[in-house]
């Protein structure tokens, strides 16, 4: 409200105002006192019920008469609000003094009211300060929220230890606790509240804990079906907290945990073997090989102690050849390979003769137990010859065409030609060509394509290779007649990065039921320089949405964008700079069938540097901040930090690794300290 001013009457009245005022206060004809009082209004926070806080009020003279300050009074709706103001006191012009407001809530009611300063002032008497309290309310919080059980045994079970704190600053009153949806989870904390000597009439009064003396309690999932299941736990409390009127249902309020894991079972997989290991016609005397695959097939490790072929019924025509060491330790999707042989033996001069076996592969089931897969095996002794399977390659880009069974000099992102045009039958039958991927990195599942020059041609297959690593393609060919070649041919490619820094992403979904299918989830690589970088700020930061920056001088480039799937992701450099640190991240950017598992490799001059995992991002927006490589000395500092709901719009700058982590290493190289 604005002052009246005194020149807008009429003369005899402000002569008789002034005369009065003179009278009644003793103020001269000189401008009236102007009590000033800040702040305006004053706001407690939420505490603890008899804590006492306090807040600061400053009462000034802004006038240029005397103000005296007579008395202060407190109008609030509830509880009582007091001051250390000792007074009656005088202030000259422009003088102050600080007074005390002090508050200490008996109830869990909200308070307002005013502070009333009485004074001398002729327009302002009494001043009023407006005073708000927000009552004491609780606030529950269960850790962790969502509860995350992982993969589990289908059949067994897994716990976790939850707690229930109260971080507000009221009694926490608990109502009633209890789990819905899925049936595969519960939990004790309807028993430990019961069990609790803080419950009253069935209700768990909790006062403010601050992260102790909460409630511990467990969560069990066991899964009854293969898959992933979810579940709730649900809390429901008194949101005002006032232990008069619990559990009213006006004030009730639901607090839902989030309950999920997945259900699996722990499968090993011999491929081929539907429904049996079938080699066909082999000629007498000659020796047919098979490559068998032992795969986990499931979502649950699996350990693999040996394979045998069962004696009494195994024909002694078949062997093992080559297997890998045991016991073999398989996680979800991981193989062993061993190779099967068999050389028929003619028996006086029958034309052909059936042969049989079984083939025994030892593992733990879902309880870590050991037991036993069986496959049979098939294959008939025959009077001829086998055709010949001749497999030879070369890279599409290779300017020389050089050809070969052994390839030591293909690139990432190259495209391999696979040519069986020298295979031949001894008795000039037609052929047909069946070529099969043995084994590949992980995440490289391009697939055989025909040959974009011969697309017709059999022959001939063509292969996409996007990362590093070993590549093994296999060949059979078969005769117009049918007969299989005795033995399949090899063709050995190892992919090697050309570049000076090539940094790879692949990643994978346990949940997932079909990972090579255009259904999947989609994480973002990440290569920052340090220094002027910051995540997803170009144009220091490269990944899909920057993905070949001119950094002056260096020029990254993202040569890989996978939008779903497992990947891969390959960001290279050729000119990096001396004594700069690089950084590397992953992004969840588009969540699809829960957790994804990331890894990481850095190759250096064509050599594998790092490799980094599991990067284990659970939800959308979860940021993988994976470490700092360094230039020259290839030396890579992990930092291995994942960010939930990272907010890339205001991260902060990206750091270099700590001082005592370079210094850990010494004078191994003269530039190892931040530029």
């Amino acid at each position: 409200m604005s002052r009246p001013r005194l020149s807008s009457l009429p003369p005899f009245l402000t002569c008789a105002l002034l005369l009065a005022l003179a009278a009644c206060s003793g103020l001269d004809e000189r401008d009236p006192p102007q009590m000033q009082l800040s702040p305006g209004s004053i706001l407690f926070e939420p505490t603890n019920l008899g804590d006492e806080t306090s807040r600061t009020l400053i009462i000034r003279n802004v006038g240029s008469s005397p103000l005296r300050i007579e008395r202060i009074e407190t109008a609030l709706t509830t509880d009582h609000v007091r001051t250390d103001f000792d007074g009656p006191r005088s202030l000259q012009a422009d003088e102050e003094i600080p007074v005390r407001v002090f508050y200490a809530p008996t109830s869990v009611e909200e308070t307002s009211g005013t502070i009333n300063v009485f004074s001398n002032d002729p327009f302002n008497n009494p001043g009023q300060v407006a005073v708000t309290r927000i009552g004491p309310t609780p606030q529950l919080q269960v850790f962790p929220d969502p509860a995350s059980f992982g993969t589990v045994a289908e059949g067994s079970s897994a716990t976790l230890t939850l707690q229930l704190d109260n971080v507000g600053t009221a009694p926490l009153i608990i109502c009633r606790a209890f789990t819905e949806v899925g049936g595969q989870f519960e939990t004790d904390l309807d028993a430990r509240i019961e069990q609790d000597d803080r419950t009253q009439d069935g209700r768990l009064i909790l006062p403010p804990t601050e992260g102790e003396n909460g409630i511990p309690f467990e969560a069990t999932f066991r899964p009854i079906r293969l898959g992933p299941a979810t579940g709730s736990l649900v809390v429901q409390y008194d949101r005002i907290g006032d232990p008069e009127n619990p559990c009213e249902e006006a004030n009730t309020a639901s607090r839902i945990v989030e309950l999920n894991g997945n259900g699996a079972t722990s499968e090993l997989t011999i491929d081929p073997c539907a429904p049996f290991i079938d080699f066909g016609e082999t000629p007498f005397d000659a020796t047919a090989r098979r490559t068998i695959r032992l795969r986990n097939d499931q979502e649950l490790d699996l350990r693999v102690f040996g394979a045998a072929l069962v004696p009494g019924v195994s024909d002694p025509a078949f062997t093992i050849g080559a297997r890998p060491d045991f016991p073999a330790d398989l996680a979800p999707g991981a193989e062993r390979t061993l190779e099967l042989q068999f050389q028929p033996r003619r028996v006086g001069e029958e034309q052909s003769r059936a042969m049989a076996a079984i083939l025994e592969v030892e593992h733990t089931d879902v309880e870590g137990e050991r037991t036993t897969t069986r496959c049979d095996i098939a294959g008939l002794g025959v009077d001829r010859a086998c055709p010949v399977a001749v497999g030879r390659a070369f890279v599409l880009e290779d300017p020389q065409v050089r050809r070969s069974d052994q390839i030591s000099w293909a690139v990432p992102l190259q495209t391999l030609v696979l040519d069986a045009s020298d295979s031949f039958s001894s008795d000039g039958l037609a052929l047909e060509y069946e070529w099969s991927i043995v084994d590949q990195p992980n995440s490289a599942f391009a697939g055989l394509r025909p040959y974009t020059i011969q697309p017709e041609n059999d022959a001939f297959r063509q292969f996409f290779m996007p990362i590093a690593g070993e590549y093994i393609f296999a060949l059979r060919v078969f005769d117009a007649d049918g007969f299989e070649s005795c033995e399949e041919a090899r063709v050995v490619v190892d992919a090697t990065p050309d570049r000076t820094i090539s940094v790879e992403l692949t990643w994978r979904n346990p949940a997932d039921p079909d990972e090579n299918n255009n259904d999947g989830s989609d994480l973002d690589l990440h290569f920052l320089k340090v220094g002027p970088g910051q995540w997803f700020r170009a144009p220091y930061d490269v990944y899909f949405a920057n993905r070949s920056p001119d950094w002056l001088p260096e020029n990254p480039s993202l040569d890989i964008d996978v939008r779903n799937g497992l990947g891969p992701e390959t960001i290279t450099l050729d000119n990096p700079v001396d004594c700069q640190f690089y950084a590397i991240g992953v992004h969840y950017f588009d969540e699809a069938w829960g957790e994804a598992i990331a890894t990481i490799r850095v190759y250096v001059d064509g050599q594998l540097a790092h490799e980094q995992s599991p990067g284990l991002l659970r939800a959308q927006n979860d940021f993988w901040d994976v470490g700092r490589l360094h230039w020259p000395s290839g030396e890579f500092f992990e930092v291995n930090e994942v960010i939930r709901n990272f907010d890339g719009a205001n991260a902060a700058p990206v750091s270099p690794p700590s001082t005592a982590e370079i210094d850990a290493l010494g004078e191994q190289n003269p530039c190892f300290a931040y530029p």
